[in-house]
């Protein structure tokens, strides 16, 4: 699968994400500082600029490419903000509190 995450750099966010990643899946991730993330993650990932306060990064926007969105903060603004640039898929979008079905 392919999967949109943010929170990739935090401490659950790093574990799931070297789990996803061991297990095949192909793993985007929305980040503040990509090289600082780059650094920061334990597993390859593909790393979009990117603030709860601005729009999805264009490269990155298409729902259509992505098999799961993962988002790992548990901020409702920034849980709104990052549904509604997909379109507020509820079928498609993960919060923190229901990992348990991705992982």
């Amino acid at each position: 699968m392919r999967i949109l995450m943010t929170g990739a750099t935090g401490l659950i966010g790093r574990e799931l994400g070297k789990a996803l990643v061991a297990r095949g899946d192909t793993l985007v991730c929305l980040v503040r500082d990509v090289g600082a993330a780059l650094r920061r993650l334990p597993c390859p990932a593909e790393c979009h600029e990117w603030h709860h306060t601005r729009a999805v990064p264009a490269e990155a926007l298409d729902p259509a490419q992505y098999d799961r969105l993962v988002d790992m903060l548990a901020n409702a603004d920034h849980r709104d903000s990052f549904a509604s640039a997909f379109g507020g898929e509820a079928a498609a979008f993960l919060t923190f509190d229901e990992l348990g079905s991705l992982a």
